[in-house]
């Protein structure tokens, strides 16, 4: 009987008994009233604060769980996917009461193939009021499910944030996997968040010494493989996480391997050790929402390890680990897996399965724990004892993998399901000690992978339209200059007091030229300092087709590139250049740089483009016009000079900005040149690209292309960024490039609203981008978008 219908037979007894009663039943009544308008009070007193109320009804028991499993998804839905056109049609519901509705017979939103087997069913979404927060809505979504003529009905209200929003420029190092392009890169710091949304991305090179130093976060929405790269993380003193949506590669190992410092690794896909091995070292927690292939002998741990496993565990090799093991799925033990230890604790929510002749079990798995579905525990000292639960398993042949480089984790997995075994008496059993606050629960973890990778949309920032009026280029100061007497004038200075938009013309130098530069001075007078705005127009001479030089001028469509110092000979055709040229900002106000559709904006060699003050630090070597200017050298020799001025408290979300002593430095007390790196290298358009691998090149700023390639391979090397990207991929192959992560922040307090207190000002201080954005007058929209069907997590 219907657990609903017995409560209505005891109810109807209740008052057959109380009939007798004279006064009793009205008494009854009288009192269930009372508590029902009670209740009646608190539920509408909680759903005012709370935004959360459920009704239900239903009939049995399978359109009821349809019901609610259709509410969820909806509810989801709502707040995953915010640029459908079913979300849209909520954020545009104006008044209260106004309601939309799809049904199964519409097909809209694909809701069925989400969850099969749901049966006929109605969705209805009626507003009941604005929410708290701009751009959100209270909403009903009342979900009607029929399956079998059973018709049950849930309904919820809750409050849900519909509003599309922009990046927020936290993550200053990012790939918008736009293009269908891989990300390759080798050696770098990562001091500031990295944040990698490509199906496929490497980090670190094909020969040793890659020198990947952790300090941040790294966040990859697809598959990450970590390759050859010593992953010296110990050089950091605060807790690292690392989050990856698909699957993750270890391979190749050197260094410290994977240090996370107590930090925690959160994989939504499956795990491989692939050969020479890639170790976990100890202080950290790991959570693998697939199977986990271990395989490291020299892999560390001490009891407060903890790696949790949704799917199964394979061991091989000679994998050693003393932290404990919370494995949801089956245990596999390669036939190889002769000199390893799993010496600590390992709780199975499955079964054990081994290779036929495996030998002398109980001194390579110990201290084995079987938990059942019903939560009941059973530990055995080692594998050969743990034969007696029935839930290790001998296989009918050899559990035998190859881990080489070319093992994916689906071959690996195909193997696995391959194996030929009799049935043990376990399956999947939830056995993570979530319960008992030791770890996380699977649902939380899996809502942090959503939350990390999220769906950022990046902002359409349009600098051309101050420069050109439609396809017209708008008159504006060029800058043509001649340097004279390359003994005496080395700089040449435009002030933001004459102009704060330029258009890059012509610079001619003497027969040397070597190690010029110019300076955009954004002190406008009176103590206001003004962003200064730099178009640049191709200007490169050469170009080469066919193995012939050409000079450009024969077809200026063949070749359209920019270059700060581009050859003045045949010598030199196109991007090859050895002609150092320095470009500085100075003042409080920033520097940007407009990169113009079909245009490739290429680095000169020793060449150096950024503050004035960052430049005069590391080279110690004061800027003046008859000072001839240092190359800026091998960036390697100068990183720990700029260590130094860089705060090192990663706690703080100011985690990667310069040290107060530096601004003072350079402040009012100090040279006056006001120092920060707020340089913008903007291109908003598809057929741009930028080339950044001439040997030696350093620039000091940002790049912001979020749907063009960047590509920084090999060309001597020794280049590097003080700063960031969001470009769409990027290619770095060469080992001794090191790229030092920052953010854009308001270090004189330019866009910070007066009056606010200090929390509400260092906000605004993280977000001097977007406040840049909005006081350069030019237009910004949501920028485009593409599907990324491969996506497992986040809101896409």
């Amino acid at each position: 009987m219907n657990k609903h219908n017995r409560k209505a037979l005891m109810m109807k007894r209740a008052l057959l008994r109380l009939k007798g009663g004279k006064g009793s039943v009205l008494f009854f009544i009288i009192a269930i009233m009372s508590v029902m308008i009670v209740l009646a009070s608190a539920v509408y007193y909680s759903t005012v604060s709370a935004r959360k109320q459920v009704e239900i009804e239903y009939g049995d028991e399978q359109s009821y769980q349809s019901a609610i499993a259709l509410n969820n998804i909806i509810s989801d839905y709502i707040t995953k996917k915010p640029n459908s056109d079913f979300v849209k049609t909520i954020a545009g519901m104006k008044t209260n009461g106004e309601t939309i509705v799809s049904t199964s017979a519409d097909g809209i939103e694909g809701f069925s193939e989400l969850a099969p087997g749901l049966g006929d069913y109605k969705i209805t979404v009626t507003k009941v009021a604005d929410g708290a927060e701009e751009g959100s809505k209270v909403v009903r979504i009342t979900t009607d499910v029929t399956v079998n003529g059973e018709k049950s009905t849930i309904s919820t209200v809750g409050e849900f944030k519909v509003k599309e929003e922009a990046y927020n420029f936290d993550r200053f190092f990012t790939s918008t996997g736009y293009a269908p392009n891989d990300v390759y890169m080798s050696g770098m710091d990562i001091t500031s968040t990295m944040y990698l949304d490509n199906e496929y991305s490497q980090v670190g090179g094909e020969q040793g010494g890659s020198g990947i130093n952790l300090y941040s976060e790294i966040i990859a929405a697809g598959t990450l493989k970590l390759n050859n790269a010593p992953i010296n993380s110990s050089k950091s003193n605060n807790p690292i996480d690392l989050t990856v949506g698909n699957n993750l590669y270890l391979s190749k190992a050197a260094g410290d391997g994977l240090n996370l410092q107590g930090g925690t690794l959160r994989v939504g896909g499956s795990v491989a050790q692939l050969s020479n091995c890639f170790p976990f070292r100890r202080g950290n927690m790991y959570y693998i929402m697939g199977d986990y292939y271990g395989a490291c002998a020299s892999t560390e741990a001490d009891l407060t390890d903890m790696i949790c496993v949704d799917g199964d565990f394979v061991v091989f090799g000679n994998m050693k680990y003393s932290g404990k093991l919370y494995i949801n799925g089956n245990v596999y033990v390669d036939k190889s897996h002769n000199q390893g230890l799993i010496s600590n604790q390992m709780y199975v929510g499955g079964n054990i399965y081994f290779s036929p002749g495996f030998g002398n079990m109980e001194n390579y798995v110990k201290h084995i724990t079987f938990v059942d579905s019903d939560g009941s525990k059973h530990t055995y000292s080692n594998l050969t004892d743990a034969k007696a639960s029935g839930r290790v398993v001998e296989c009918a042949s050899a559990i035998t993998l190859t881990l080489d480089e070319k093992a994916t984790i689906t071959d690996l997995k195909e193997s696995i399901d391959d194996i030929k075994a009799v049935n043990g008496n376990g399956g999947y059993t939830y056995v993570w000690p979530s319960q008992e606050k030791l770890c996380d629960n699977i649902d939380d973890v899996k809502a942090e992978i959503n939350r990390k990778i999220g769906d950022p949309k990046y902002i359409n920032w349009n600098i051309e339209s101050r420069f050109k009026n439609g396809e017209t280029l708008k008159e504006a100061t060029n800058i043509e200059y001649k340097f004279v007497d390359y003994k005496a004038e080395h700089v040449v200075t435009f002030s933001a007091k004459d102009k704060t938009e330029y258009v890059m013309g012509n610079i001619k130098f003497p027969i040397n030229y070597d190690n010029f530069g110019i300076i955009f001075d954004t002190d406008a007078g009176g103590g206001t300092y003004k962003d200064i705005y730099v178009y640049l127009k191709p200007n490169c001479e050469y170009y080469e087709e066919n193995g012939q030089e050409k000079y450009r001028a024969e077809d200026p469509t063949k070749y359209n590139c920019f270059m700060w110092n581009p050859p003045k000979g045949s010598s030199y055709v196109g991007e090859k250049n050895n002609n150092p040229f320095h470009v500085f900002v100075k003042g409080k106000g920033s520097l940007i740089l407009v990169l113009p559709d079909g245009v490739k904006y290429v680095a000169n060699w020793q060449s150096y483009v950024g503050h004035i003050a960052i430049y005069e630090k590391i080279t110690g070597k004061t800027v003046t016009a008859a000072n001839s200017l240092d190359a800026i050298g091998a960036f390697g020799g100068i990183k720990g000079k700029i260590n130094d001025i860089l705060i090192n408290d990663k706690t703080s979300k100011k985690n990667a900005c310069f040290t107060d002593e530096f601004i003072n430095e350079t402040g009012d007390s100090g040279t006056k040149t006001y120092v920060h790196n707020n340089v913008f290298l903007v291109t908003i358009d598809k057929n741009a690209a930028m080339n950044f691998q001439p040997q030696q090149n350093m620039f000091a700023g940002f790049i912001y292309a979020p749907y063009m390639t960047f590509e920084a391979s090999s060309e001597g090397g020794q280049a590097g960024m003080l700063g960031g990207m969001i470009v769409s991929d990027y290619t770095m192959k060469e080992t001794s490039n090191t790229y030092m992560c920052t953010i854009p922040y308001d270090y004189y307090d330019r866009f910070v609203t007066a009056g606010a207190n200090e929390a509400q000002k260092e906000e605004e201080r993280l977000k001097y981008m977007e406040k840049l954005m909005a006081e350069s007058g030019c237009t910004t929209t949501i920028g485009s978008s593409v599907a990324k069907s491969w996506r497992v997590y986040g809101y896409n």
